[in-house]
């Protein structure tokens, strides 16, 4: 069972995933999260639709994204190195399938872990995608359909040490304390359509080139929402000094929306990839960008403006109780104290209710991106992206601490795009990404690593995110 647990924690925590990322974006998230500026076509669905009126680097006017899947796990704490020599059979001499932790094995757990486990995992999935760049007057159109499914929590250090060492490290102390554990997870398909135009401007000023024209661009979704969970819990429990009876305060409270055994352990329900939705929303992207100087190019977009609102099979459950237990025997008789046990049992248990409806904003987040080509001081194609993206919240992964990204891309060879990017901030701080592609006018395929020591290093990495991406272009544009 702790092996599982630790296991479990490892392979789908992460202190990194978050709404401002688009894993499904092989160039752009091998360039350090960074791109909005650079990209078009395909590349822009769900990231800044007037990029739609951009083409790749081999222009085509039509692109259609194929699949484009990308994932990350990975936890604020322990690496695979701490794993193996926590869990490793072989490093530890182990048999059987026990494995007895030192007093050295804990406190290694414990230093690594800090003030608490961060844990977090996303993964997301492109159904389809597709752009359609016609000409300058009738503008661009994009369509897609994005899976995103994640989860993140937070595990307070003080319940691990507490289930590490018993009640003898708490005497006189509370459990708990201020740091709540909270938790979420959740799968929605949102289907975008997009349209794009450029409108010439008057912008003229002495010491600045003029900006001859703007690309504007908006994308309005619909979002088909299959299972969401989270949960907020702040108990506490408080042990006597002597460690002969304690008092717990058990407060939680847990909203969810879901169908078959997510939902209900006894239904037969069988999962889907298609399932019926339990919640719908809407939202929009808008966004806009120009060129300076030719080579200079700046875009912004603001993205996820909506909501979520869950209706069907939806569960609130809460607890809100102080229970006291003065030991397992009766002080007096020294029987089993069955009574007070039982109490305690009934009192904890949640109180379960459907409700109506609840409503969660979409993961609105500000992206603001900077590109620069670089072709004509290099004998081979290159250039240099820079994107900030600052979150408004923290659903669906989403966070408010901001992430700044800078990366670039080059071609000494024209059809072997090489990429590589850092990016800071965010709940994953910092990484450094790396990506490679094959690239001809008619077919794109991309790969990317979010850590780019992952391959070198495996068992020191705390992170796995990896992406991959193909793309097919046709219809060339007529010069």
């Amino acid at each position: 069972m702790k092996k599982s647990l630790f296991l479990g924690l490892f392979l789908l925590s992460a202190a990194l995933s978050s709404a401002q990322t688009n894993f499904e974006n092989g160039v752009v998230s091998a360039m350090g999260n960074s791109g909005s500026a650079y990209v078009g076509g395909a590349l822009a669905l769900g990231l800044n639709p007037s990029r739609l009126l951009s083409y790749e680097y081999f222009e085509q006017k039509a692109s259609i994204a194929i699949f484009p899947v990308g994932f990350t796990v990975n936890n604020n704490s322990i690496s695979a190195t701490l794993y193996n020599e926590l869990f490793g059979k072989k490093t530890r001499g182990a048999r059987g399938n026990k494995t007895e932790w030192t007093d050295s094995d804990k406190r290694k757990l414990l230093e690594a872990i800090g003030d608490e486990l961060e844990v977090n995992a996303r993964a997301s999935i492109m159904l389809l995608g597709a752009s359609y760049f016609h000409d300058d007057k009738v503008g661009a159109f994009g369509f897609h359909i994005i899976d995103h499914v994640g989860g993140r929590g937070t595990f307070n250090r003080e319940f691990l040490e507490y289930s590490l060492y018993g009640n003898e490290r708490f005497l006189g102390r509370e459990v708990g304390g201020a740091r709540n554990t909270t938790s979420n997870a959740y799968w929605y398909r949102e289907y975008a359509l997009s349209y794009a135009r450029e409108f010439k401007t008057q912008f003229r000023a002495r010491s600045l080139r003029p900006i001859e024209s703007v690309k504007v661009g908006a994308s309005l979704k619909w979002i088909a929402a299959h299972a969401y969970s989270e949960a907020q819990d702040e108990s506490r429990i408080y042990h006597s000094p002597t460690g002969d009876s304690l008092s717990a305060t058990v407060r939680y409270v847990t909203t969810s929306a879901a169908r078959g055994k997510w939902q209900d352990p006894n239904s037969t329900e069988s999962f889907s990839f298609f399932p019926e939705s339990v919640g719908s929303g809407v939202g929009i992207d808008l966004g806009i960008s120009f060129n300076y100087r030719e080579t200079m190019t700046f875009a912004a977009s603001l993205n996820n403006l909506g909501f979520v609102s869950f209706g069907d099979n939806a569960l609130v459950k809460t607890a809100d109780t102080t229970v006291s237990f003065a030991g397992l025997n009766d002080p007096i008789s020294g029987s089993s104290n069955k009574n007070q046990l039982d109490s305690i049992k009934n009192a904890v248990q949640a109180q379960t209710r459907k409700t109506d409806r609840f409503t969660r904003a979409l993961p609105i987040h500000l992206r603001l991106g900077f590109g620069l080509i670089l072709d004509d001081h290099l004998d081979f194609p290159a250039a240099v992206t820079v994107d900030y993206v600052q979150g408004f919240n923290g659903n669906f992964g989403n966070t408010g601490i901001p992430i700044l990204g800078i990366g670039g891309e080059i071609r000494p060879i024209r059809s072997m795009p090489l990429r590589s990017g850092m990016q800071f901030g965010g709940r994953q701080g910092f990484a450094w990404s790396f990506g490679i592609g094959y690239d001809n006018p008619n077919l794109a395929i991309d790969f990317n690593v979010g850590n780019i020591f992952s391959p070198f290093f495996p068992s020191r990495i705390k992170n796995l995110t990896f992406g991959l991406a193909l793309r097919g272009r046709f219809l060339g544009v007529e010069r």
